[in-house]
């Protein structure tokens, strides 16, 4: 298993596409910086700064689609070049195959979540000055970001999922993209004309928890729900995958 994680991170390190995508997201978190800083002269100071604090603060939400980019540099790029079935020839378990992608994933995007963070915040310091309240506002960011983190690999696991079982590109990512951008608001509405039991499964979506992440303090509970959530999300998803992908033709 761990050196199937390490052939899946060498191929990712060694494609074009990996460097370039994470490029493509440092620079535009760069530019988001040169935009604030563009307009922080036609607002009051105290205007500009919380402006910015809400502008990072719902940057924790972005990862959950940018880590499609990676699923697909891990996961889809096998079933488009249909080489998968060369690793189950052979001889390697198909679980052991699943959970290598997961690791593999989560890994080239921690590192290119770092890449990235040194960019944004890197930009931040160079462009606003090193004061307090920009200290305080990305220590807060970097512990919400901290305490999101599970929930990101569970939007990971999820990905994986229905990258194993959708085999269309297109239709996989509009699949993906659905299930973050309006399940919560399928939920709400069935809340309100079917019944209000609906709610309740509207607390446990990863886009609510993070809203919640972003919004509020972080409590004890709120650290303590969004890591279990996220564990739970992970294997639920990581089972299904599993338990489908033994049953797969692979062709």
């Amino acid at each position: 298993m761990i050196n199937y994680i390490k052939a899946e991170l060498y191929r990712s390190f060694n494609r074009v596409y990996f460097w370039g995508y994470t490029a493509f997201i440092a620079i535009l978190a760069v530019l988001s910086n040169v935009i604030v800083l563009n307009i922080r002269n036609y607002y009051p100071t105290g205007s500009i700064n919380s402006f910015f604090y809400s502008f990072i603060i719902s940057c924790i939400m972005i990862p959950v689609f940018f880590v499609f980019g990676f699923i697909d540099i891990i996961t889809l790029d096998e079933n488009k070049n249909e080489t998968l079935r060369n690793v189950v020839v052979f001889g390697v378990k198909r679980s052991k195959i699943i959970l290598s992608k997961l690791v593999a994933t989560v890994i080239i995007a921690f590192i290119a979540e770092i890449i990235i963070l040194v960019s944004f915040l890197g930009s931040a310091f160079i462009l606003f000055g090193v004061n307090n309240e920009l200290l305080t506002t990305i220590i807060s960011f970097c512990q919400k970001s901290l305490v999101a983190t599970p929930l990101w690999i569970a939007a990971i696991s999820i990905g994986n999922c229905l990258a194993v079982i959708i085999k269309n590109n297109n239709v996989l990512s509009l699949v993906y993209i659905g299930i973050f951008l309006i399940t919560d608001k399928i939920i709400n509405l069935l809340s309100v004309f079917v019944s209000e039991n609906f709610k309740y499964i509207g607390n446990i979506l990863i886009t609510k928890k993070i809203n919640e992440i972003s919004a509020g303090p972080l409590t004890s509970e709120t650290i303590i729900s969004s890591v279990l959530l996220g564990v739970i999300y992970t294997l639920v998803f990581t089972t299904i995958t599993i338990l489908y992908f033994e049953k797969k033709e692979i062709k």
